[in-house]
């Protein structure tokens, strides 16, 4: 009997496919926001989003400058994308965007 299993789920289980170059993608990411109650346009959502998320890579990359791949927490860009429309994003708010 087996006690610990390996996979490769991406690219084999699941083929996820994200243009985040697609204006498309941004209309659909704006109507996610738009339910937490912070309103974008999809350009300004965009610039934001890569805002946070370069600034965190940067913060990331100082902590760990032998890292050769930097991970980041996205909770924490969609909790100040919330914040800059006012909205104060609790846990659940922050993991259904994620979803």
């Amino acid at each position: 009997m087996y006690r610990n299993y390996i996979f490769d789920l991406y690219g084999t289980l699941v083929d996820i496919r994200t243009d985040e170059y697609s204006l498309n993608f941004w209309r659909k990411a704006v109507s996610v926001f738009a339910k937490g109650k912070a309103s974008y346009s999809p350009s300004e959502l965009m610039s934001r989003y890569k805002k946070y998320v370069r600034q965190a890579q940067l913060r990331e990359k100082l902590r760990h400058p032998t890292y050769k791949y930097i991970d980041i927490d996205l909770l924490t860009v969609f909790r100040r994308l919330y914040s800059d429309k006012g909205v104060k994003a609790d846990i659940d708010l922050l993991n259904d965007t994620a979803l």
